[in-house]
């Protein structure tokens, strides 16, 4: 969650969707020129300093010879076909230059512009993705209205038509097909943007709700409509996102809602064919051209001679014609034939150099996008990569379009939001393992905390008469490394060795890590950087879950920080301690917290029963979206032993109900009471089945079902469905 306010928000989206899809609104100008007009103003008289400090400490000079180099040579190309050829085709070349100085120059103003006014608002990476699809879905209430209102689709093209002049619009057959939406252009550029933008949701899946990826079906059907190449960009991207939950191991977590999108896309597939045949026919026949090269489609276009002649001559091969060759304009009259495909556009225009020269500067900026972009969008980033092969062969990428607009935006947002590598290390932090029975992962917890990057430590290992070879383990590295305090003591638990930790600790920060478990190389930098910057009293990252036989996982560097103020936070604790979890260990903790806490000794849950005094003493929560602590699964951990009497959480979850009602909080407190009584079933449940002797217990629970059940259903605040869960569930234990 982000700590701006709705109209931020709400205004990011609006601008996204200008900027994005540039609707014809303004007769004869390009919508892009007022908002490069407006961005350029904010940024010199709102933004100036921070916009000078981020150019300063981001500097891409070798971009900027780059496109000199390209522009250079494009004038060169000019000069020598003129000398040879004696023809100056002035407006050609004033159309090339004018959409390059576009995509060159506006485009990255206006990202700029995003960019500043996101940390001015402290809006994440996240939201920012968010509000690209918020945008694409705006677009996409636009198609759907144009395909099963005649009328509506008319307007639209009337406006755009008046506003654009655009020829194609007046092609019968083009308009029953396509041109459902309403943008600057809605063709095959419009069709690599809106095809990345279905992308889109998969990887803000990752860290966020899943539940957004039922907008890909709404989100595909923009390129459905509108361009084939759309729908070839988000095949490419599908295949790669389908590689990385296969490598990281989440096809379960995937497999209801992909469910769900198949379901939503041959929806929308028979809404078309309902009220659009034309456009199903014009794809079933795309698809047939690929198989039957009498038919006229993407395959005629793509490998058929017609389309890729190239000049027959040596130096117009190297050096270019200077202009551009499509298939809807260029120079049709004087090369006696069109092109519309991109690198025969490219290679007319600027020959083969110029060619590599594009193709040099995009690998750069994607080569570095993938070296700086957080870990869940890097998949992102790779799949452009044939994306960006592939529509080029159909358009010109270096120019002004959807696609190309959301590569640069999220480009100089990783550029220019890239965190500073060197941490102040001036505050010492005490970070505390209680040990028991953990022999076989020892070495590899305390290897990863010596391992850090933030060296500024003091290492307590906490052995509660543990029976195994861990003392030896402590020992031997205590001797290596001066940081490292050993201290032993007879078994209390997991929380009197905490406990005992914290009694101990000299440093004005604390971190928990569980000896089964290891962590990042960067966790305590990236925790510690996380409440500097936020001046927060406790930072949180999130964690990935790792098993006994799995290797060491490769470095992360950390995403966007999100905080949670102390003027709003109860109105958000309950569903941080649902989000993020009330365990101990993935979190950095100011000790004065700690001042009048202690872990409850002897109990399981003993998170569950401080996380709400925690939280209340803190002024507030800096949140990390990255996996930073590797959680181990294992069967013999407490919390893997299923078979084990833990009831301990019922009292912590009613604990956590006091709270929120000694708050005021009813709603929060009603949260709180459904997962008090559905705990309860379970561990009914639970008791009955490897503890049926505990009868005292179990009629403890059957009285706390049967004190809460009127509470619970007559509850204003517990949604209807979840209430007949607790009924199913309870009826069938």
């Amino acid at each position: 969650m982000d700590v701006c306010s709705k109209k931020d928000k709400i205004y990011l989206v609006a601008y996204m969707f200008f900027l994005l899809f540039l609707p014809p609104l303004i007769k004869k100008i390009n919508i892009l020129l007022p908002l490069f007009v407006f961005s350029l103003f904010f940024i010199v008289f709102k933004y100036r300093e921070e916009a000078k400090r981020l150019i300063i400490e981001n500097k891409k000079k070798k971009w900027l010879y780059v496109i000199l180099a390209y522009f250079g040579w494009y004038a060169l190309s000019i000069l020598i076909n003129f000398l040879i050829s004696k023809s100056f085709y002035s407006y050609n070349y004033f159309i090339s230059l004018y959409s390059i100085l576009l995509v060159v120059i506006c485009v990255p103003v206006c990202a700029l512009y995003i960019v500043l006014y996101c940390q001015d608002k402290d809006i994440s990476f996240d939201y920012l993705i968010k509000a690209i699809i918020i945008s694409g879905l705006i677009q996409s209430a636009i198609a759907i209205l144009c395909l099963i209102f005649p009328w509506f689709k008319s307007l639209i093209v009337d406006i755009m038509y008046f506003n654009t002049g655009e020829k194609l619009y007046v092609h019968e057959y083009s308009l029953n097909r396509r041109f459902f939406g309403f943008a600057n252009g809605l063709l095959d550029s419009f069709g690599f943007g809106t095809g990345l933008i279905a992308l889109l949701p998969f990887y803000y899946s990752i860290r966020n709700s899943k539940k957004w990826l039922l907008s890909v079906p709404f989100l595909l059907l923009v390129p459905f409509l509108n361009s084939r190449t759309g729908l070839v960009v988000f095949l490419v991207g599908f295949i790669v996102f389908i590689i990385y939950i296969f490598k990281n191991k989440k096809v379960k977590e995937y497999a209801l809602v992909f469910t769900s999108c198949m379901i939503g896309i041959a929806i929308f597939i028979l809404v078309v064919f309902l009220f659009n045949r034309t456009t199903i026919d014009w794809i079933i026949r795309d698809l047939k051209s690929f198989f039957n090269s009498n038919i006229n489609g993407t395959a005629r276009t793509l490998f058929g001679d017609y389309f890729w002649r190239l000049p027959s001559d040596l130096v117009g091969l190297i050096l270019g014609k200077s202009v551009t060759v499509a298939a809807y304009g260029g120079v049709k009259d004087a090369f006696g034939f069109t092109s519309g495909v991109g690198y025969i556009n490219e290679i007319w225009k600027t020959g083969i150099v110029g060619l590599g020269i594009v193709c040099v500067f995009l690998w750069d900026y994607m080569k570095k996008i993938i070296k700086e972009i957080r870990i869940d969008y890097k998949f992102l980033v790779i799949s452009l990569i044939p994306i960006l092969m592939i529509v080029n062969i159909k358009f010109y990428v270096l120019c002004c379009n959807p696609g190309t607009t959301i590569i640069i935006i999220i480009g100089l947002y990783t550029f220019l939001n890239k965190k500073n590598k060197e941490v102040e290390e001036k505050d010492l932090i005490s970070v505390i393992v209680p040990i028991y029975n953990v022999d076989d992962y020892l070495e590899r917890c305390i290897t990863s905390i010596i391992q850090q990057s933030y060296t500024n430590l003091e290492i307590i290992l906490v052995n509660d008469g543990s029976p195994d070879n861990s003392e030896i383990i402590c020992k031997k590295y205590a001797e290596k490394d001066s940081r490292i305090k050993y201290i032993k003591q007879q078994n209390k638990g997991l929380s009197g060795a905490r406990n005992t930790g914290i009694k101990n600790s000299t440093g004005n920060y604390l971190i928990f890590i569980d000896s089964d478990d290891y962590v990042n190389k960067n966790f305590v930098k990236d925790l510690y950087l996380a409440i500097m910057k936020t001046k927060a009293d406790v930072g949180v990252c999130y964690y990935k879950y790792v098993y006994d036989q799995e290797e060491d996982i490769d470095v992360i560097e950390n995403g966007d920080i999100t905080v949670y103020n102390n003027t709003y936070k109860f109105n958000n604790l309950y569903n941080f301690l649902r989000d993020y979890t009330v365990v101990a260990w993935n979190k950095i903790y100011s000790k004065k917290i700690f001042k009048n806490i202690k872990y409850p000794v002897g109990k399981i849950h003993e998170d569950q029963y401080i996380i709400c005094d925690v939280l209340d003493n803190a002024n507030s929560v800096a949140y990390i979206n990255e996996e930073l602590y590797y959680y181990l699964q294992r069967d013999n951990s407490i919390t893997g032993q299923y078979k084990l009497n833990r009831t301990d959480i019922l009292d912590a979850l009613k604990n956590k109900m006091k709270y929120f009602n000694n708050k005021g909080m009813k709603k929060y407190y009603s949260y709180a009471l459904y997962d008090y009584y559905l705990q309860l079933i379970i561990q009914r449940n639970n008791v009955k089945k490897y503890f049926p002797k505990e009868k005292k217990i179990i009629r403890k629970i059957d009285n706390e079902l049967e004190k809460y059940k009127d509470e619970v259903y007559k509850s204003v605040y517990i949604n209807p469905l979840k209430k007949v869960k607790l009924f199913l569930k309870n009826w069938h234990n």
